[in-house]
């Protein structure tokens, strides 16, 4: 577990190159953009423990701790106190409170509905003072500066509604358009304009049958059908900004019906973002992807040139894309994923969508939309592991993404081994890939067996990533 900073930690098989066990930039606990993984490591294997800050901003002190189990796997997904399952805790609470739930809350515990006038939101004893059941009316948030967000107990004012696929706008000149957010807006004004990386997308398809209990994350979200094994159709998603202007959201305070707070992860979340969809070869939907949110940043500079910064300048907490940056989900990534447990076996069609409701204003929404033609492979729901997934074709989208200096058909970026999709050959889980953001690892040798370690960058690119080989003979089995 890694916290202090926004921060990614891997866990590879024999080598930086090898096969990726799990990995995380986003998990609670920690919570606050801080990341734990949990995987089990057999006898006589090597393996290389990765911790990384997910940008060049993300550095400092930090603290990682690292707890062996022997024969047992810890479950603490979405749970900051309370019984880990293998003997341990989550985590303890502070004098004067107490575990409810997952989450520690003052013992005893008074709800603060009354008394601080709220009609809505948390009521610091784990419960809600209720619901906003107006029409376009949510519960207003606001958030620290340390990032963490707090309820202020009231409802919004109804926020007005636009049909975004078929907008109307008032007030127009004949210099102006109506765009898709029922604004009205120059006809030379500079836009963003979304793309997704087809490339990158047909090399990070696979299947994995994965475990969830029922205090998982995902099973909370939606992003799973059921606890226990599920098949995971699971691929990476690289959108990229070639637009002439920045692609951001408004802040959640003015805007809360485009965020939802995520209990699990503690911060916000962007709703609709993506989408992604499942059809059969005749077309018609199978099912769909339950990742309902997002957080948009500026993962890597995709394009170089005069009007392209670069350094990143969104996160999530500001969340955007830059003119000519690209923001990456991993396919290692929690829900990013379409759940084909009960789904048959043969070929498909995968299709991704950037902004798919046009909520925001682009330049063009024709290259929103990248669509593979695969084969869904028989699987066994009691075997945990990855599965390969063959891509047959593609059959919509282009690849005709900005080729620069900067792009994946680069040796200097996405595909150098530093990059989302290296040391990658289509249809393999093995991907060296930090997920919201990467950088160099160096190796160092640790043979101890438990304990918690402190460290701090150094100087020079992202975080060094601090890379730990685990030579386990003993301790598990």
């Amino acid at each position: 577990m890694m916290s202090g900073f926004d921060s990614v930690l891997q866990i590879f098989e024999d080598n930086c190159n090898g096969t990726v066990l799990q990995c995380s930039d986003d998990s609670s606990p920690p919570g606050n953009l801080g990341s734990r993984i949990v995987a089990t490591l057999k006898p006589g294997k090597t393996y290389l423990l990765m911790a990384d800050g997910y940008n060049l901003e993300q550095r400092g002190p930090f603290n990682l701790e690292i707890r062996f189990h022997k024969g047992c796997l810890p479950n603490c997904d979405g749970q900051f106190c309370g019984d880990d399952g293998c003997g341990g805790a989550c985590g303890l609470c502070d004098s004067g409170e107490k575990c409810f739930k997952g989450s520690c809350i003052s013992d005893p515990c008074t709800p603060n509905c009354v008394s601080e006038n709220r009609e809505c939101g948390d009521d610091g004893c784990g419960g809600t003072c209720g619901e906003c059941t107006a029409a376009n009316t949510y519960c207003l948030t606001d958030q620290r500066e340390d990032g963490t967000v707090f309820f202020l107990g009231q409802c919004s004012d109804p926020f007005p509604s636009c049909n975004n696929l078929s907008p109307v706008c008032e007030g127009c000149t004949t210099s102006q358009f109506c765009g898709s957010d029922c604004k009205c807006h120059d006809l030379n004004a500079p836009l963003p304009d979304l793309v997704i990386d087809g490339d990158i997308l047909a090399k990070e398809i696979y299947l994995e049958i994965a475990s969830f209990s029922n205090s998982s994350c995902a099973l909370s979200e939606g992003c799973v059908l059921g606890p226990g094994n599920r098949a995971l159709l699971r691929f990476s998603v690289v959108s990229i900004n070639q637009g002439l202007s920045d692609f951001f959201p408004p802040a959640p305070k003015t805007r809360p019906d485009l965020f939802v707070y995520g209990q699990c992860h503690r911060h916000y979340h962007f709703t609709k973002f993506s989408e992604y969809i499942l059809k059969d070869t005749k077309g018609r939907q199978v099912t769909t992807g339950r990742k309902e949110a997002y957080c948009m940043e500026d993962s890597y500079q995709y394009i170089e040139g005069p009007q392209v910064q670069c350094l990143p300048a969104y996160d999530c907490g500001a969340q955007g894309i830059q003119r000519g940056w690209a923001d990456i989900y991993g396919a290692t990534l929690d829900c990013q994923w379409i759940d084909v447990t009960d789904i048959d076996s043969g070929e498909y069609d995968l299709t991704v969508k950037v902004n798919p409701s046009r909520i925001f204003t682009e330049r063009t929404f024709e290259n929103n939309e990248a669509s593979f033609r695969i084969v869904i492979p028989d699987f066994d729901l009691s075997s945990l592991g990855i599965v390969p997934v063959d891509v047959l074709a593609q059959i919509s989208g282009s690849n005709d993404s900005p080729n620069s200096p900067n792009s994946p058909d680069s040796p200097n970026s996405p595909n150098s081994p530093n990059s989302p999709s290296s040391n990658n050959s289509p249809n393999s889980p093995s991907s060296n890939n930090s997920p919201k953001g990467s950088s160099g690892s160096s190796n160092n040798d640790n043979n101890s067996s438990n304990g918690s370690s402190n460290g701090s960058s150094g100087a020079g690119v992202l975080l060094p990533a601090l890379a730990v080989f685990l030579s386990i003979f003993f301790l598990l089995f």
